[in-house]
């Protein structure tokens, strides 16, 4: 048995692969490939384009555009918002399964 490790693959992706014997020349590739799909991991990039609108004296309505798709690393089901009081730094989290947050 053979083996190798094939690195730097992405998350969320779909490759194919295939693997040919060689001795003077390279042989005939094993067909079909072998499909290989890699887990979903966390997006490695925020959100972008945070803006506040409707602020009032008791709430402040929180956009914001979801990362760049090529940082996704799979489907984004939702966002976790953190709120930190400045001079408490008491905080709590919200979630949210859109851009917008009231």
């Amino acid at each position: 048995t053979n083996t190798t490790t094939i690195r730097s693959l992405h998350p969320y992706y779909t490759y194919r692969c295939s693997v040919a014997a060689y001795t003077i020349g390279e042989g005939p590739q094993n067909q079909p490939p072998v499909i290989i799909e890699t887990p979903q991991d966390v997006p490695s990039a925020p959100p972008e384009n945070i803006i506040t609108t409707d602020v009032s004296t008791t709430y402040v309505r929180l956009n914001w555009t979801p990362p760049p798709t090529e940082h996704h690393n799979g489907v984004i089901t939702g966002y976790v918002v953190r709120v930190t009081m400045a001079n408490t730094q008491e905080s709590y989290n919200l979630t949210s399964n859109t851009a917008e947050l009231l």
